[in-house]
């Protein structure tokens, strides 16, 4: 029990510089010597500065009337503008009656072991201050080598996600540019569905028709031509017939003027709207300009 005990209070104390222990025994309360800061609690220096261990503290507490229920409050301390705060991090109760058997069943002398001149850090005899501050260090240096050996496995975890991303960063950007790539194929081909039925052969040879046809029929109607005598008459009589009509007509039943521009000629009449007319009549304009 002694060990587990000891073990929980070093592991304690050498987590932090700022980690401390209370010890009390019903109304009995361990404390340093008068004069001392925060005097009802012990860090890992004060420990082996009075004691030389926490074994030592361990075996000593029962001489000192430390034997039933006594309670080890885990601490840690916060300052901040001068003003010290306690936050309790655990509390432990034991019971050391056995302990006071164990370490000295005949005498129970109530002196505290004195601080070992020989140590286990092969630092031969030193002053008891020195040799506080090299197992202070000794033992922090313990904890400083664990916490970097945790600092680089997180690294390399952090390094090793790093790679990942970057790897999944570059397969959404090859994604992207490939849906670009496909988006822009898509609007040249929805450009190429839309284009104009002017834009075709059969739209060039329509306005080749009109631009031959149109303006001579136009200028016919605003000179008031005689009407034009038709190498097949007309079906019965009829309503009245414009000028143009009748040269349009004309046009269409002479023998060079072909099915295939006949059929074209419908087609104009068929879809005869603002929309489809407009572009006819700008190509018309711009040939006479040219012609002009």
């Amino acid at each position: 029990m002694s060990n587990q005990l000891a073990e929980i209070l070093s592991d304690h104390l050498q987590a932090d510089c700022n980690n401390t222990i209370r010890v009390q025994s019903n109304s009995l309360r361990l404390k340093k010597s008068a004069g001392s800061a925060n005097k009802f609690v012990f860090s890992l220096e004060d420990i082996i500065q009075k004691f030389g261990s926490i074994d030592h503290l361990l075996a000593a507490l029962p001489q000192k009337g430390f034997t039933d229920k006594v309670k080890f409050t885990l601490v840690k301390i916060y300052i901040s503008n001068n003003k010290t705060s306690y936050h309790t991090v655990k509390e432990i109760t034991r019971d050391l009656t056995e302990k006071i058997m164990e370490t000295n069943p005949v005498t129970q002398t109530h002196q505290a072991p004195p601080i070992p001149q020989q140590n286990v850090f092969g630092l031969g005899s030193l002053a008891a201050p020195e040799l506080i501050s090299k197992m202070v260090e000794a033992e922090r240096g313990k904890d400083y080598k664990q916490r970097a050996e945790k600092s680089e496995e997180e690294l390399k975890n952090a390094h090793s996600k790093i790679r990942i991303l970057e790897e999944k960063n570059s397969s959404l950007e090859l994604k992207i540019a490939t849906v670009k790539e496909h988006a822009e194929i898509q609007r040249q081909k929805d450009a190429l569905d839309k284009k104009s039925f002017l834009d075709t052969e059969t739209g060039s040879t329509i306005i080749e028709t009109l631009a031959g046809l149109i303006p001579k029929g136009i200028e016919a109607f605003a000179n008031k031509q005689a009407p034009v005598q038709m190498q097949t008459p007309l079906a019965g009589p009829g309503p009245q017939v414009s000028e143009i009509k009748k040269t349009v007509i004309h046009k269409v039943q002479a023998q060079n003027f072909s099915d295939k521009q006949t059929g074209m000629l419908n087609y104009i009449l068929d879809n005869w709207q603002q929309d489809f007319i407009e572009p006819i009549m700008e190509l018309i304009k711009k040939r006479e300009d040219n012609v002009n």
